[in-house]
């Protein structure tokens, strides 16, 4: 079980997609910072997508969602800074996608 976090935006689509690839169904997503813009709902997101649909739980980081002024998806769960926090303590292990 792992957590990811990924904070490119959308010009960074081959390494989300590398990270897709290598999510376990067991794992979760956090999306931060520029990452935020892939929680939206637009075509590009169709790798976060297969991701729900595949069982995998996708969060995005509150406080970059709106200092950005996104609204995500309604699949994507939202976390503060404290749900952060419970989510690396949740995940043994945890890959960060800078």
């Amino acid at each position: 079980m792992v957590l990811h976090i990924f904070n490119k935006g959308i010009r960074h689509r081959e390494l989300l997609k590398t990270c897709a690839e290598l999510i376990g169904p067991d794992d979760s997503l956090l999306l931060i910072e520029d990452g935020v813009i892939w929680a939206k709902e637009h075509r590009e997101n169709a790798l976060i997508q297969g991701l729900l649909d595949a069982g995998v739980k996708v969060y995005a980081l509150k406080e970059d969602l709106m200092a950005r002024g996104i609204a995500a998806a309604d699949a994507i769960a939202i976390a503060d800074y404290a749900q952060f926090v419970e989510l690396t303590e949740r995940h043994p292990r945890s890959v960060s996608w800078f």
